[in-house]
């Protein structure tokens, strides 16, 4: 079997490893490679059973690859506080239960250990604390990923119709003949698809997050707090620098509203002014020294989609927390790709969910990993 992979972020990269160890044909194409090189957040703590399963199951995936291809310092274990009010108690209880049927260590925390948190805390605020959770070198298997899969970096555009798609490199047809194409290109998928007359429930938008510098004891923790509807993690090296009694961590809050995807995405000049005032509410000191940008989409579940049309394969819709469940569901796809069976769980990551015709016009209200 030959197949095309179009894109390869974490989705591809994976996709495109499993289906080469599977003994397929791959040609790899994408317009970039470009990953923070201080990591990224991957939890388990998700709340749809499949995102859980998928959740789990990327956890043991970049376990195993980085032992097969000897890559190392993959996963570094943090602690991680949830923060949340206490009219979501008996939720997230639940939640917890699920999650540690799954090998997530957490407790409720008591009034007693309350004064150990790094950061500010109130009385109508309920706070877990996880002592495994976890943030990966994503960077480290990419770049492993693309050697081993020997990935080419070209812009791609396809053209014709679903009975036959045709690909371009750099504006020249690929003659090569391909049992399959898999399209994987996160916010710019949309509107490639497009061309070939496809549409599916797929809305890009810009992400933000920036470095800041805050009055934190410690700064090797994760909090997600779900009270001012901010996130903050830990920055690689970076985090053990001060600036004054600070130190320095990164910080997010959501998104924008829905837009195209551009080839640079620059940070909005509301952003520091709008995450500022959320991040003052758990420290006493917060400095904005940077932002960064990218593109992301989701659906109207907030979920991501396997989507086939014959030869022709859409894998997106990640709404920014690829690195949490993307390899797991790029092992998904490569059983749809290979004509596999799937187990319930599975098949819910299929676009069959939507129904037909259903397209996206704004942003899910809360993201699927959301509590």
């Amino acid at each position: 079997m030959r197949v095309c992979v179009v894109g390869c972020g974490v989705v591809g990269s994976f996709l495109s490893l499993f289906l080469k160890e599977r003994g397929v044909d791959v040609t790899a194409i994408s317009r970039r490679r470009r990953y923070p090189r201080i990591g990224l957040i991957q939890s388990i703590m998700q709340k749809h059973p499949a995102d859980i399963y998928a959740a789990r199951r990327t956890r043991e995936l970049y376990l195993e690859i980085s032992r097969r291809y000897n890559i190392d310092d993959v996963l570094t274990y943090v602690r991680s506080y949830t923060v949340v009010r206490k009219e979501k108690e008996e939720h997230v209880d639940k939640l917890v239960e699920q999650w540690k049927k799954n090998g997530v260590s957490i407790e409720k925390l008591e009034r007693d250990s309350l004064k150990e948190i790094p950061f500010k805390h109130y009385e109508d605020e309920i706070i877990y604390l996880c002592t495994n959770d976890t943030i990966v070198r994503i960077d480290k298997l990419i770049d492993k990923i693309w050697n081993i899969v020997n990935v080419k970096k070209h812009n791609v555009e396809i053209k014709g119709s679903i009975e036959n798609v045709k690909i371009y490199v750099d504006g020249r047809e690929l003659k090569k003949k391909f049992d399959k194409i898999v399209i994987c290109c996160g916010s710019w998928t949309r509107s490639l698809l497009r061309k070939v007359g496809i549409t599916l429930p797929l809305l890009p938008y810009k992400c933000q997050a920036g470095l800041f510098a805050l009055s934190t004891r410690d700064s090797n923790y994760i909090l997600y707090d779900y009270v001012n509807k901010t996130y903050v993690r830990p920055c690689g090296e970076l985090s053990k620098l001060r600036i004054g009694r600070e130190k320095l961590m990164v910080a997010g809050n959501g998104n924008t509203p829905p837009m195209e995807p551009e080839e640079k995405a620059e940070v909005e000049p509301w952003f520091a002014d709008e995450i500022i005032p959320k991040l003052r509410r758990r420290f006493e000191k917060v400095r904005y020294l940077k932002g960064s940008a990218g593109f992301c989409d989701t659906t109207p579940d907030a979920r991501p989609i396997i989507a086939s049309f014959g030869s022709l394969i859409a894998v997106s819709g990640f709404d920014g927390y690829g690195a949490e469940i993307g390899p797991a569901v790029a092992e998904i796809a490569c059983k749809v790709i290979l004509d596999e069976p799937l187990n319930e769980l599975e098949r819910s990551f299929l676009v069959d969910r939507f129904g037909t015709g259903v397209e996206a016009s704004s942003l899910p209200e809360v993201e699927a990993h959301e509590l």
